[in-house]
């Protein structure tokens, strides 16, 4: 073991990348590494030799040259073969493969990093890895506390005397809902208090739907002439490109009746159309149309200027089926699989590739009730866009807040939230969402009071 081992502070030029090293680095890992150095700083000094030529850390070398550091610490080892030079350098990359993680210790630190605001993204793990590690469930976890105090697509009725004033913004733990305009850059930016990460919204169908609510409750701008609406529809993109970060994908779920108006308002913005996704539902909406509406379809892309963000792997297509909507697959004990479709069952030989693969169209059940909202969304169909397009810890715009479906998803998968909604009792309708699913208390950020202290104290003030 070597006494001593003196660091010296060597430029980068003057450091040889060593010919025999077979390790290979991607450019998104360069990328990692360069994140690592500009939140930490120098942490581990390479390894050289008598030369100058790199024994260990031929990544931090090329990170620090991206970087533009001038200067790097550095140790120089002495005194080493020529094959003990090559065999280290192999050495060096493979001793440390041979380790794993304790994920249950792994998932803990990470909430605990989410909790001090602390960017996960910056340790080196995929937004799928991260996805899995945090949704990842132990013996003696009490798995059904991760998934909130009440049923996620439970939702109280609105009330007929709205808590929320136009203006005001609830703080939700890491999520922010603005009662204001989803048009107006000002909000916006009130609302979201810096850049988001992704834009995942419901906005008005401009069809003056009703819904089956209780109370045939209706929403605001559904029902505009065709010009109006497509002014409209793109001052909301506009306002939402205002604070989204370059390469920050966006899905709009629309009415198939309004899709000229709901594209050629993107294209008023720039922004390209890369795909259309369907969501398939279970149950038709009974109309006087010749053929009954049975989906609803969602405009997906992402702002230029930067690479998107995308967890979903290259196996997703454009059509998915799954077993409830009439193809059942199932694996028999001898290891074959049992197809059956169109009134016919095929068994399928053992050693076939089955997979399953996630297209654009999205197969869910709509809502058991929407009593408090007419369009209301199941928090499953936007599990798919939320995991696929931001990782946690990421911040997602809804410019139409509605029920608070978008709200819901990012408690469940540790994402922040930025609601915007128009009107007062839909915003207390997301607030007691929350509220219930999440078993924390809202507080209005302009007085700190709780949503029901403030009730208390706006209800004396009006009797008054």
């Amino acid at each position: 073991m070597d006494a001593q081992m003196n660091v010296e502070l060597i430029a980068v030029e003057a450091i040889q990348p060593n010919p025999h090293n077979s390790r290979l680095h991607s450019a998104g890992q360069i990328a990692d590494i360069v994140k690592s150095i500009k939140e930490f700083g120098w942490t581990m000094p390479l390894l050289i030799d008598e030369a100058g030529v790199l024994l260990a850390g031929h990544g931090r070398l090329m990170a620090a040259k991206k970087a533009g550091v001038t200067e790097v610490p550095c140790v120089r080892k002495v005194g080493l073969t020529p094959a003990q030079k090559r065999a280290y350098v192999i050495a060096d990359n493979q001793l440390g493969q041979g380790s794993t993680w304790d994920e249950k210790i792994l998932k803990m630190e990470l909430q605990e990093l989410m909790s001090m605001d602390f960017d996960v993204g910056l340790l080196g793990f995929d937004g799928e890895e991260l996805n899995d590690l945090l949704a990842a469930t132990f013996d003696d976890e009490d798995v059904g506390a991760s998934a909130g105090w009440t049923e996620e697509d439970d939702v109280k009725p609105a009330p007929a005397v709205p808590v929320t004033r136009r203006g005001d913004v609830w703080v939700m733990g890491k999520h922010r809902l603005m009662c204001g305009d989803s048009t107006s850059a000002q909000d916006m930016a009130i609302l979201a208090a810096g850049l988001v990460d992704l834009w995942l919204t419901d906005p008005p169908y401009n069809v003056a739907y009703e819904g089956g609510t209780k109370d045939k409750l209706k929403i605001q701008n559904d029902d505009m002439s065709d010009g109006e609406f497509r002014k409209f529809l793109a001052s909301a993109y506009a306002a939402a490109d205002s604070v989204m970060r370059p390469g920050a994908a966006f899905y709009i779920w629309h009415a198939d009746s309004e899709g000229f108006n709901f594209r050629a308002a993107a294209k008023d913005v720039g922004w390209p159309i890369r795909q259309c996704l369907i969501w398939r539902k279970n149950s038709m909406v009974l109309g006087r149309q010749d053929y009954q509406w049975q989906h609803e379809p969602c405009l997906y892309g992402w702002k230029l200027g930067a690479g998107h963000t995308w967890h979903g792997g290259r196996k997703q297509t454009t059509v998915r089926d799954l077993p409830e909507y009439g193809v059942p697959l199932l694996q028999l004990p001898d290891g074959r699989w049992q197809l059956s479709a169109g009134g016919r069952v095929y068994v399928i030989g053992a050693d076939a590739a089955v997979e399953e693969v996630t297209p654009s169209v999205i197969n869910e059940a709509k809502p058991k009730t929407n009593d408090s909202h007419p369009t209301m969304k199941p928090v499953a169909l936007f599990e798919r866009q939320l995991l696929n397009s931001s990782g946690p810890g990421q911040v997602v715009l809804d410019s139409f807040g509605g029920s608070g479906t978008t709200l819901i998803c990012c408690e469940k998968h540790h994402r922040q939230a930025r609601l915007m909604e128009l009107d007062e009792k839909y915003c207390d309708v997301i607030v007691n969402r929350w509220q219930e699913f999440s078993g924390s208390v809202a507080v209005l950020e302009a007085t700190g009071a709780t949503f029901e202290d403030t009730r208390d104290a706006r209800l004396v003030s009006e009797v008054a």
